[in-house]
């Protein structure tokens, strides 16, 4: 499937350590999403076979979170 995002939420995405990969086709996600915070933080599950170190991922409280605008928007459209 081929993910598309707007263009203003690409350029608030300031830090991509791997040149947008999650809108490359065959992507695989890093993790499940468990829950959307205030429509701008992902609480993660990592999939231990493709955790990858990130810009936008913040470990705390025991927990994996995505801060990422991209990602956060491919949530809201995709659902994945």
């Amino acid at each position: 499937m081929k993910i598309e995002v707007n263009e203003t939420v690409i350029n608030r995405t300031t830090h991509c350590d791997h040149d947008f990969l999650c809108l490359s086709n065959g992507w695989k996600q890093c993790g499940t999403v468990k829950a959307l915070i205030a429509d701008k933080l992902l609480y993660v599950q990592p999939d231990p076979g493709q955790q990858r170190t990130c810009s936008y991922r913040v470990l705390f409280g025991g927990g994996c979170y995505c801060t990422c605008p991209t990602r956060v928007e491919i949530y809201h459209q995709y659902e994945i």
